[in-house]
């Protein structure tokens, strides 16, 4: 069998979900100064430490899913940009605007939710392609 190629959208889109997953597993140790968020609401202490590695390690398998160009890609991709969208939905009604006016409102909106919806689209169109 031939092997399919990627190309540089899913690549690009599996690198940042790496660093995501990355970014996650580094969250317990407060290495890069933040919370994982969970249904709108920073965590602490233990739900940091267990919700923080559960969805690194989901976020690692997505990564790596994508990488191998594989089937179960799909559902884990709309899976994860429902996640997202509610995620930042329940953040917004629950905290207070974020500093830096509307683009720092619209940047990590148009950047957390684009990015999980391009592989998404990208996925299920080229879900004929996949293993």
């Amino acid at each position: 069998m031939d092997k399919v190629k990627r190309g540089w959208l899913l690549t690009t889109t599996t690198v940042l979900f790496g660093l995501l997953a990355i970014s996650d597993f580094l969250k317990p140790m407060h290495m890069n100064g933040s919370a994982f968020v969970f249904l709108g609401e920073r965590q602490t202490g233990t739900a940091n430490v267990v919700l923080s590695l559960l969805f690194g390690l989901y976020l690692a398998v997505f990564a790596s899913a994508i990488w191998r160009m594989r089937s179960y890609a799909v559902p884990m991709a709309w899976a994860f940009l429902s996640w997202v969208i509610l995620n930042m939905v329940l953040f917004g009604i629950r905290n207070a605007p974020a500093e830096g006016g509307l683009i720092g409102a619209l940047v990590p909106l148009v950047i957390g939710i684009g990015v999980p919806l391009v592989a998404a689209i990208v996925l299920t169109r080229r879900r004929v392609e996949l293993a």
